[in-house]
């Protein structure tokens, strides 16, 4: 163990609130939103707009991260504007 410093972050709760976690990411309804396992890591959210993009209204696009590394966990989620589109990608 022995953790060392976080590289001079300080836990302060204003900075940390307005960091990720809720704000203004509307929940989708159900069914829209999918997982999208075994991407490559140099994956991005363009290249997961233009991948599914064909199948209807991409709202939202998300590469979770390693907290530690800053590394892409090989895994993303892709939110469309309903579910019918999400079955189609789902289908493809």
């Amino acid at each position: 163990g022995g953790g060392g410093g976080g590289g001079g972050y300080q836990r302060d709760p204003d900075a940390f609130a307005s960091f990720g976690g809720g704000g203004g990411r509307r929940e989708a309804p159900a069914g829209c939103k999918l997982y999208v396992g075994n991407i490559s890591f140099d994956m991005t959210q363009g290249d997961l707009n233009q991948l599914f993009g064909p199948y209807g209204r991409v709202n939202d696009t998300y590469l979770p991260t390693d907290r530690e590394t800053g590394q892409p966990r090989g895994f993303a989620f892709v939110t469309f504007s309903n579910p019918d589109e999400a079955q189609a990608a789902i289908a493809a």
